[in-house]
């Protein structure tokens, strides 16, 4: 181990980071969706997909869940990839039963759509 110590520290490092597929995070990789999306009961998968046309706010994420197997037995609003407190908006002209928007930064929203498609 004295020989080579650079090649163990890389390896080191390789092993700690994880091997999650690029754009997910270790969090979200074990999941159906990289961004899901719980709220009022109905699940959404997330997008990068911009959105201006925001309504009222209509809640927001109550928490951020780490593992799949936490779904069952959270209660409320909550995302695999957005933080507690992210706010909830609706879509104008959309009925949040087809999606919704999230603030993502100071009005930064992006649209998250009901998942499956129906």
């Amino acid at each position: 181990m004295r020989k080579y110590p650079f090649i163990y520290s890389l390896l080191i490092l390789l092993l700690a980071t994880g091997c999650a597929p690029e754009g997910q995070t270790a969090t979200s990789a074990s999941f159906a969706q990289e961004k899901a999306v719980m709220f009022a009961g109905k699940m959404y998968a997330g997008s990068d997909e911009p959105v201006t046309d925001v309504g009222d706010q209509i809640g927001v994420i109550d928490h951020q869940i780490t593992q799949e197997s936490e779904e069952e037995h959270t209660q409320g609003n909550y995302s695999n990839y957005y933080p507690a407190g992210t706010k909830v908006y609706e879509v104008k002209r959309k009925p949040v039963s087809e999606g919704i928007a999230l603030e993502i930064g100071e009005r930064e929203y992006v649209e998250v759509k009901v998942f499956p498609a129906e």
